[in-house]
């Protein structure tokens, strides 16, 4: 017992410090190789860290992420050492210690502290926590408009015929934001409260055509207007484009780092500010922790859960951060930048997504005007392995969703692909 406690620490101090990552793959190594400029990406190189089919065109990074072969192999590492011994491994305290290393990793990346963080399961899960606790009555509103995802709303429909408070969503003008900027898209959301409106529920980044809405501007000026909380679904902003959330007024910011940030499936992040810790309660009890009843991680008291995958959550954070936010934004931008190139001189398809890209992001969305989106996506995957979205309500279209790895070849394909078939 005694052989194997030191096995375990000696273990543990080598997950603490990534080495099983490093050591495994040198990830950073690919960054700069065979690179003329050192401030892009080699996506030659980067493609070989993914296990994605060779022969496939996956631009459905919305929806599902994919994992770089180092985290899943770190992961996969992680998971036999917890096999080697389970009754020691999952309970033993220095997986604590980790984690709150994960933890620490993701707070630098949002820009807050790591006691407003809590690491949880998916996005859904931060609102269910969220609309659990928050204390709401038949005077009380709670507001989203028709581009939030379900994981984000169906939480306070459901929990409002038992507490009896009041959800009200509104249609967003959908095909007119390619032609909005920031002030439009401000004055939407301002238009739509009411004197009775508690809370405002709205995504960072929409999943249908991927508006980049102005959070923090949104936050300021409809609590002005005397709502109390603002709370936003970060699933896909995580990873895609720089947070910062110590300095806004956003109450709660609840995270899938399962598909921008490649981390493994389960995982989710949540963050919820001081002042709103101390009114919503945690909604798992399993054990008595008042000491750290203060801070976010009161919303983890799960007992027994997948702490490899915890730790490996902290690895993709440590991938993230070697390639760089600027790097992305760069890739991200030409990408974006070309796409609409190509759209804009095709008569039978529609650009969607906002026009400027400081209101867009890596959520591309073609209108399709003479056959259904679900008929060409069909098309698209059994006969071209190329893979999207598609979108029948509330518009007819295609939706891209290119990560690092892809480029412009990738969605020329897909273009080609779809302009034989309409």
């Amino acid at each position: 017992m005694i052989e194997s406690r030191r096995n375990f620490l000696s273990h543990m101090a080598s997950i603490a410090a990534g080495s099983f990552l490093l050591n495994d793959v040198g990830y950073a190594s690919f960054i700069l190789k065979a690179n003329k400029n050192p401030e892009s990406i080699d996506r030659k190189e980067l493609s070989k860290l993914y296990m994605l089919e060779k022969s496939s065109s996956y631009l459905n990074h919305a929806s599902i992420g994919t994992v770089p072969r180092p985290i899943h192999n770190a992961h996969i590492k992680y998971l036999e050492i917890c096999e080697s011994n389970p009754s020691l491994y999952v309970w033993g305290a220095p997986w604590k210690l980790i984690t709150n290393k994960t933890r620490e990793l993701a707070a630098d990346l949002l820009g807050c502290y790591s006691n407003d963080i809590a690491i949880t399961h998916n996005t859904t899960e931060g609102f269910n926590i969220l609309a659990h606790g928050l204390k709401l009555n038949k005077k009380h509103e709670v507001l989203f408009s028709s581009l939030n995802h379900a994981g984000a709303s169906m939480s306070w429909h459901g929990l409002s015929k038992i507490k009896n408070y009041k959800v009200r969503s509104f249609e967003f003008p959908i095909y007119l934001i390619n032609e909005m900027n920031r002030k439009d898209i401000i004055n939407i959301y301002k238009s739509q409260i009411s004197r009775n409106t508690k809370v405002l529920v709205l995504p960072h980044i929409d999943n249908i055509v991927g508006l980049r809405h102005p959070v923090n501007e949104i936050a300021r000026e409809v609590k002005s207007l005397g709502v109390e909380y603002v709370f936003v679904d970060g699933a896909q902003s995580l990873g895609m484009i720089s947070i910062d959330l110590k300095n806004s007024q956003i109450d709660a910011y609840s995270m899938s780092p399962h598909k921008w940030l490649q981390a493994p499936k389960g995982t989710g992040l949540f963050y919820v500010n001081k002042n709103l810790r101390d009114i919503i309660p945690k909604m798992w009890y399993k054990s008595s922790r008042p000491e750290e009843d203060k801070t976010a991680t009161k919303y983890e008291d799960y007992s027994t859960r997948a702490w490899p995958a915890v730790v490996a959550l902290g690895d993709a954070i440590r991938f993230h951060n070697s390639l760089g936010q600027q790097r992305k934004d760069d890739h991200y931008n030409f990408l974006w930048s070309e796409t609409k190139k190509i759209i804009d001189k095709e008569s039978r398809l529609d650009w969607l997504s906002p026009s400027n890209y400081d209101l867009g992001s890596m959520i591309m969305t073609i209108g399709i005007q003479s056959r259904s989106s679900f008929e060409l996506s069909e098309i698209l995957s059994n006969d071209y392995n190329i893979h999207i979205r598609p979108f029948e309500k509330p518009i007819n279209a295609l939706r891209i969703s290119p990560n690092l790895s892809s480029d412009l070849n990738d969605i020329q394909k897909l273009i080609d692909v779809v302009l034989k078939n309409i």
